[in-house]
């Protein structure tokens, strides 16, 4: 399971700014890749329902496309995070085993699929409590707000603005609320999951070289 590493590295610190990097590396690829994935989604779905008789097969892909691509932009973008170097930082995999010996060697676990998915399990875990927390904070603000707007004079304008301003702020709350939160989190909760425990492994950061820089 183990694979030894021939280049010379330097274990760093999980600094906020080091996560901050990664995450990024991070979000980028999967906001690209999901949002890809659901432009051609829609591409599909206009183009269908432009033809004479549009197709309901194709309409159900397109439906199952928007909702899975998401999910699997998250998994395999936080998967090739083990596969990359961020400005010469690398996230290691390092075997508890090894950590009691006198002179551990320099060897660390491939990032299986399995160990992937284990780390980024408690990082989601972690990561949607913050979004979840943010809603509920949202929710509670903008509802003192609004009970404090509707009790000034002339605060109607109309005979639906009540139900209209009510609904335009639930809406902004449950589509951004929980969403921003959770991407506020997961910048948080990935300098814990740097050097955080999973039992058999150790999660850390090291310093290495480029490979194409060495003779």
């Amino acid at each position: 399971m183990g694979s030894p590493e021939a280049n010379h590295f330097t274990f760093l610190e999980p600094t906020f700014g080091r996560a901050l990097r990664i995450w990024c590396g991070w979000f980028w690829r999967f906001a690209l890749l999901g949002g890809v994935a659901i432009a051609l989604a829609g591409l599909a779905d206009y183009c269908n329902h432009h033809l004479s008789e549009p197709s309901a097969l194709v309409a159900l892909v397109v439906f199952l496309a928007v909702v899975i691509a998401p999910f699997w932009a998250y998994a395999y973008s936080f998967r090739v995070l083990f596969e990359k170097s961020f400005g010469g930082i690398r996230i290691r995999l390092q075997p508890i085993a090894l950590l009691g010996s006198a002179n551990p060697p320099e060897t660390f676990l491939v990032p299986s699929g399995r160990l992937a998915r284990k780390i980024r399990k408690k990082w989601t875990r972690r990561s949607w409590r913050w979004g979840l927390g943010f809603l509920v904070t949202l929710l509670l603000c903008g509802g003192c707000a609004v009970d404090g707007w509707l009790k000034r004079p002339h605060a109607l304008t109309g005979p639906n603005s009540v139900e209209s301003s009510i609904a335009l702020f639930l809406i902004i709350v449950l589509f951004f609320g929980a969403p921003l939160g959770w991407l506020a989190g997961s910048a948080w909760e990935l300098k814990s999951i740097l050097k955080g425990d999973f039992g058999e492994f150790r999660v850390c950061l090291t310093s290495e070289p480029d490979p194409g820089q060495q003779k």
